[in-house]
């Protein structure tokens, strides 16, 4: 599968990032509305709770009784404590309009404006400036003043103390919009460090989110390759951790579907390979069949046309006619049976029976059957360990053709010394068995054809004892079924011919 396609187009580490911008600009937004559009009146009231607190403070101070005994520089600290720590201009006299402590410049201004509130406007020779009243307590009055000295509205509280006291504390409407200007620009600092402190935080926690995403999109990746090996091991307890358990389930269900298809594809190839197998047997075996029968038909019928037609008129001679006749007909009964029996083991229909026998004594059985051939021919046998006991696990009426091919080649093909000699090799689990004859090599360029239907080292001689080149085809495909070996190899005075056997008690 492309690359392309599970190319990221969108980062979440952007996305998260454009979320939080959109969040923090939404409130950013918001506070400076309501900064703008709330904050006067908040600020106002904080404000005017500043002149209370000072005017009570200021009064309470007065009216220690340890005032007639500080001096003047004394109380100035102490009030300028008061009007410091809550950022008020104020003024204070007393009943004869001596003023006490003033903490500003335009102490004359003040003064005036406290005669004013006392005793109205036409006490005073000054401007006449609109006051609004907006709040009237037991021993205060709070008051707007528009377009005072520097056409700036301003606040006052002034009272009369129990001590005969004037108090006037005042700030200017300019004091608020200086508050709401400084709110407006700390929002636009806290704007950028949020927005840098919103990409820091979405490419950590894209960081945090996307490792357990990233090794969800690897196992889906190897998932969609048919590799169901790789699991999902985070230990997320969230969503994801959830979806991961839930792949690892689905991957586990998939290599079990898949491991069905596939058995159940095998089997079908299976089937029509043996079918195709046995198809291509089916007409090799007629094709070899055919073949292999032209020449012995051909001398029954030539030899049978002769007798009809008077050829051979003296005994002798109709008795070797009929001899040749007889004697091909036996070679196509036995060619014809291991033709049949060939086709048995390459089709794959015939069942094994395994069994333990000892093998000694079938080889001792099949030796002794052949006693007459041997005598024969006049070959000598040997075989050191016939009166031992060695047990293998077999079909035994296969192993019997097995070792019956193999005798009846040595027999075909011994000469020189005219020895046969059987030999076993005991392994740790195996059985080697050894047919060995005296006689001519096989050609190295042929030895590896010797196992292949029809193949004849020496047609002639095979011909001669009616070989028809499939004995050591049907040892082959007998061995091959019960999952050993079998081989040749050239000595220097003749041919060994061996197969393997299990042997293993534990079998």
């Amino acid at each position: 599968m492309s690359a392309e396609k599970f190319r990221v187009k969108i980062p979440i580490a952007l996305r998260l990032f454009i979320s939080y911008a959109i969040i923090i600009a939404g409130m950013l937004i918001f506070l400076w509305i309501f900064n703008n559009a709330v904050g006067p009146r908040i600020y106002l009231n904080s404000r005017k709770d500043n002149l209370k607190n000072a005017y009570y403070e200021i009064e309470s101070d007065l009216e220690k009784d340890s005032y007639q005994s500080r001096t003047s520089e004394e109380i100035d600290s102490a009030l300028e404590k008061i009007t410091g720590k809550y950022d008020v201009s104020a003024i204070v006299v007393d009943n004869e309009w001596n003023v006490i402590y003033v903490n500003t410049r335009g102490e004359r201004y003040l003064k005036g404006r406290l005669i004013a509130s006392v005793l109205g406007n036409n006490a005073t020779d000054g401007p006449v400036e609109p006051v609004e009243i907006l709040e009237e307590g037991r021993d205060y009055v709070f008051q707007k003043l528009e377009g005072a000295s520097n056409s700036e509205d301003s606040y006052e509280l002034w009272g009369v103390s129990d001590s005969e006291y004037i108090i006037l504390c005042r700030f200017t409407a300019a004091s608020i919009e200086n508050s709401i200007h400084v709110m407006n620009y700390i929002i636009q600092i806290a704007a950028l460090i949020a927005l840098g402190g919103a990409l820091i935080a979405s490419v950590i926690m894209a960081r945090f989110i996307t490792k357990p995403i990233k090794d969800l999109t690897i196992l889906s990746r190897r998932m969609s390759e048919l590799d169901f090996d790789v699991k999902y091991e985070g230990k997320d307890r969230s969503e994801i951790g959830l979806l991961g358990e839930t792949m690892n389930e689905l991957s586990g269900e998939l290599e079990k579907s898949l491991a069905k298809f596939k058995n159940a594809n095998i089997a079908l190839e299976n089937d029509i390979k043996l079918k195709e197998d046995y198809q291509q047997r089916q007409k090799e075996f007629i094709s070899d069949l055919s073949h292999e029968l032209k020449t012995p038909i051909a001398l029954i019928s030539g030899y049978a046309e002769a007798l009809k037609e008077g050829i051979a008129k003296d005994p002798e001679s109709i008795n070797e006619y009929c001899e040749i006749i007889i004697d091909e007909s036996d070679k196509m009964d036995k060619f014809i049976k291991q033709m049949l029996a060939m086709s048995e083991f390459e089709s794959g229909h015939l069942e094994l029976i395994i069994e333990r026998f000892d093998i000694v004594e079938l080889l001792s059985a099949i030796l002794n059957a052949n006693i007459i051939y041997f005598e024969k021919k006049g070959i000598k046998v040997e075989f050191e360990k016939q009166n031992e006991k060695i047990e293998v696990w077999a079909d035994k009426m296969s192993i019997e053709q097995v070792i019956t091919n193999y005798i009846t080649n040595a027999i075909n093909h011994c000469s020189g010394q005219n020895v046969i000699r059987i030999d076993i090799d005991k392994m740790d689990k195996t059985v080697r068995v050894h047919v060995w004859n005296s006689g001519e090599n096989i050609p190295e360029s042929q030895i590896g054809n010797i196992w292949d239907k029809f193949f004849k080292v020496d047609k002639a001689r095979t011909r001669e004892y009616g070989g028809n080149g499939v004995g050591l085809s049907i040892v082959k495909s007998i061995l091959d079924m019960h999952g050993t070996g079998c081989g040749v190899k050239n000595t220097e005075d003749g041919v060994d011919f061996w197969f393997d056997l299990d042997c293993d008690k534990e079998i």
